[in-house]
């Protein structure tokens, strides 16, 4: 009881301190994923949200004291009910620290990065249950992007790949997804039934997700 009264009040004075950021109620995985409550604060310019909402966020805690968590610093928050989990990977030779939404989660996890404003590839960030390690795979086919390796056969399915792995086409984007998800009979279905298409990865891991 004393807790949320004191977590009231220094919402109510966080909320007018503030007037200028929108304030939510929420809670963040702190690096011994413990979960913490907080008081987010977005900007009210929904542009500018979108963008910095991948690289930190700023909470005030139930002490009053506001702080801004960067990707390296916690595991992740919540966003009106959706989860943002950190990460980091490598363009060239440049590491990249950010925040992904949670797409699904069951046998499979699949998270999507959306840069926006950054001057990084959208990517989709997923694993299995049993794997330790995450995938990362371009989500635009370009010609610019150079192929790290588009043939999981010639991998031990529980290894991840360090940099994003970046496709010219469709096909063998496709066929990557195929072969990765080929132990669940319906998907493998769909995938011969040309039932998926290049912006059907969310529904592909959905699909696994409901697998039996």
């Amino acid at each position: 009881m004393r807790f949320t009264f004191l977590f009231t009040l220094v919402f109510l004075i966080a909320s007018q301190s503030f007037s200028q950021m929108d304030t939510i109620k929420t809670y963040y995985l702190d690096s011994m994923e413990q979960k913490r409550p907080c008081l987010l604060l977005l900007n009210q310019n929904k542009r500018a949200r979108e963008a910095n909402k991948l690289r930190s966020i700023n909470c005030i805690d139930s002490s009053g004291t506001m702080a801004t968590y960067y990707p390296k610093q916690i595991k992740g928050y919540w966003l009106k009910n959706v989860f943002y989990r950190s990460f980091n990977t490598f363009f060239g030779d440049k590491r990249v620290d950010f925040f992904a939404e949670e797409i699904t989660t069951g046998k499979a996890s699949l998270y999507y990065y959306d840069p926006d404003l950054m001057n990084t590839p959208s990517l989709y960030i997923f694993k299995k249950s049993f794997q330790r390690e995450f995938y990362f795979v371009q989500e635009s086919i370009s010609a610019k992007s150079e192929i790290k390796d588009n043939n999981p056969k010639e991998k031990d399915k529980s290894e991840a790949y360090s940099e994003p792995i970046a496709f010219h086409e469709e096909e063998p984007y496709l066929q990557f997804f195929q072969s990765y998800l080929a132990d669940c009979k319906d998907v493998a279905l769909k995938f011969r039934s040309k039932w998926y298409s290049f912006s059907s990865v969310e529904t592909m891991f959905k699909d696994y997700n409901k697998c039996k």
